[in-house]
């Protein structure tokens, strides 16, 4: 994951960035629910996995809870 500071996450390039990525992301889903043939559909699927892994490596996602090892 890249190191994004709390003021990075308030610039208005990164907030615009965040919807394109969100938004595209939901598109894709919808997609994803049409009928279409075995390779398109795996074609989306990869669009959504790197899309969601872009999420992730920026640090856009969702807060992971932390689980305590004993």
């Amino acid at each position: 994951m890249m190191n994004v500071t709390d003021r990075d996450k308030n610039e208005p390039w990164w907030i615009e960035l965040k919807g394109d990525l969100e938004g595209r992301l939901e598109k894709l889903r919808m997609d994803n629910d049409k009928r279409m043939s075995p390779d398109d559909k795996a074609e989306i699927c990869g669009q959504i996995k790197e899309i969601k892994r872009l999420i992730d490596s920026l640090g856009m996602g969702k807060s992971k809870p932390k689980i305590d090892v004993e």
